[in-house]
């Protein structure tokens, strides 16, 4: 998992992301070579106890950590006991739901077709980087008795904020970096970060996925942004 976990006297913060060498980075200059994602999440005590455990379970690389133990990996805690693929139920503090999706090395599923497609039944986009090493797995553009439709964003545009603080950017699928995923129809509000791309190579190593359901707001604008994928013609604009 790309991301930081922040904790102090039962409260902190997750911040899953997609950007390589991060927080090692110039501050106050985003990506406009490869799109990028980050996700913020305010935790309590019981949460952040469940991502610790997250970690663990996934045989997280921690290469940089601030922990008054010295041995930041063995404050994570013990894994979760499950073996097979999983889900947990977690809460922000503000009060919304996320369900986390867990995955070991040794599992050997897709994330996002074994798991996330698998557990909301319902079809759904899906951008990851397409340049990595490994044999990339197939998009499914039609409902079948095992799987839901999913299928590879090859472009999406951002028509920009209205205070010009960013500017219209399209990013084909090579410019892709981020890992996210979002439900095809408007009646579907749920919306993943996640750290897996779609190659045969990375169902054999540990992962997972975050995803908000309760926010519609959220789910309607990442999808507004897909302008074609590998199963449907572009969508003008």
């Amino acid at each position: 998992m790309l991301g930081v976990l922040a904790s102090r006297n039962g409260q902190g913060y997750l911040l899953m992301h997609s950007q390589p060498k991060y927080p090692f980075l110039q501050a106050g200059r985003p990506s406009r070579t490869y799109a990028q994602i980050f996700m913020c999440v305010n935790l309590r005590g019981d949460a952040i106890n469940l991502v610790k455990s997250h970690l663990a379970t996934i045989n997280a690389h921690v290469y940089d950590s601030h922990d008054r133990s010295g041995n930041f990996r063995a404050a994570l805690g013990p894994a979760f006991p499950q073996y097979e693929p999983h889900i947990h139920q977690l809460r922000s503090r503000g009060g919304v739901n996320f369900d986390l999706f867990t995955k070991r090395p040794s599992n050997n599923v897709d994330i996002w077709r074994d798991m996330v497609s698998a557990h909301y039944r319902k079809p759904m986009y899906v951008a990851w980087w397409t340049k990595g090493v490994g044999e990339k797995l197939p998009s499914i553009c039609e409902e079948t008795s095992r799987h839901q439709i999913l299928e590879t964003i090859i472009e999406y545009r951002y028509q920009g904020h209205a205070d010009r603080t960013y500017t219209r950017a399209i990013f084909r699928t090579s410019q892709n970096h981020a890992k996210w995923a979002v439900g095809k129809n408007e009646d579907d509000h749920f919306f993943c970060v996640g750290d897996m791309n779609r190659v045969g190579s990375q169902m054999a190593r540990g992962g997972g996925a975050l995803c908000i359901k309760e926010k519609p707001r959220v789910a309607s604008t990442f999808r507004e942004l897909v302008v074609e994928t590998n199963c449907t013609r572009p969508r003008p604009g």
